[in-house]
């Protein structure tokens, strides 16, 4: 079966706390395609703002592929697109929504540099606002500021054992010890 769905990982946690009656926003970058043009009215009709939803020719917007075996184990190949367009300007010219933000949620679908700077900002106000990194799509590392800045750090098994360089992780007590 064939489906095309909005997704990313930040704009489905934005989604969905709108849905929940959270006052969300999204930065982000999308390409002036029929995707990006379909995005803004999803985002729209959710009730994110988009003041800092930020539209390039450069780039087509970011797209995943999505396949799921008969073991329902999946595999998603991601063309990043304009997502890897989104800068320290853009964070710069945000930095008003995110010193009133309550919680900002990262990923990985965007340039780790982008998502540092973003950090830094956010520490450097010395406001209470909650940080959550979502590590995927998974890396093999990450630089060990990262861990500094972030206040709770997200990841499922796959990212777990790519990060860790584990074959496998079982248990917490093995991510632990690693």
């Amino acid at each position: 079966k064939f489906m095309v769905g909005f997704g990313g990982k930040g704009a489905n946690q934005a989604v969905m706390a709108a849905k929940l009656g959270a006052k969300t926003a999204l930065v982000a970058k999308l390409g002036t395609d029929t995707f990006g043009d379909n995005y803004i009215e999803n985002l729209k009709n959710v009730g994110v703002d988009i003041t800092h939803v930020g539209r390039v020719e450069a780039a087509a917007s970011g797209v995943a592929t999505i396949t799921v075996d008969n073991q329902a184990e999946n595999c998603i190949v991601i063309v990043g697109g304009a997502n890897n367009e989104l800068d320290d300007e853009a964070v710069n010219q945000a930095k008003s929504l995110l010193a009133s933000s309550k919680v900002v949620v990262f990923q990985q679908e965007i340039p780790l540099s982008t998502n540092l700077t973003a950090l830094k900002l956010i520490k450097s106000l010395n406001k209470d606002i909650t940080t959550i990194y979502n590590a995927a799509p998974a890396t093999d590392s990450l630089p060990d500021e990262l861990y500094k800045l972030v206040d709770i750090f997200c990841v499922n098994e796959s990212e777990a054992e790519k990060l860790l360089g584990l074959e496998s992780v079982n248990s917490v007590e093995e991510a632990s010890n690693a």
